[in-house]
């Protein structure tokens, strides 16, 4: 895995604890690592190693719960399954999700959704690079790269 030290125009970018992401997955370095109780039976934690030879952490959110509320969200579907193709505004059922930290539903399974108390941890601990957008009032989307 190789990260990159600059942006597009040549200028340095910021040192990162969480360097890398998607909207799927989340690559944490040591530091970081203070948000492993926080995320806790959620996840796994895939190790890993830059081109330097500095470890890695790929956190793999294995837990699947059926917790978007189709009815009650903005969703978009494929014309030909009626499939969803992207969520465009949640609303999860606050049962499903409420004893979890980091989950995915099973209509968008390459989303990993994260809940306020994992944001808190990432700020209290002042870990740098990554940005989170709420999606719904009670959980957080990991999305963009950023602060």
């Amino acid at each position: 895995m190789f990260m990159t030290t600059a942006d597009a125009e040549g200028m340095p970018r910021r040192p990162a604890d969480m360097p890398w992401h998607s909207s799927g997955t989340m690559v944490l370095k040591e530091k970081a690592r203070v948000l492993e109780p926080v995320l806790g039976k959620d996840v796994e934690l895939l190790s890993a190693y830059d081109a330097e030879g500095e470890p890695l952490w790929l956190v793999h959110a294995w837990r699947m719960v059926d917790a978007l509320d189709e009815s009650a969200s903005e969703v978009h579907r494929f014309r030909g399954s009626g499939r969803i193709m992207d969520v465009r505004r949640w609303s999860l059922r606050a049962a499903a999700v409420r004893d979890l930290t980091c989950f995915r539903v099973p209509q968008q399974p390459s989303k990993m959704l994260v809940t306020e108390k994992v944001v808190a941890a990432v700020n209290s601990a002042g870990l740098h690079g990554t940005v989170f957008r709420p999606i719904w009032h009670s959980c957080h989307s990991i999305m963009g790269q950023g602060a």
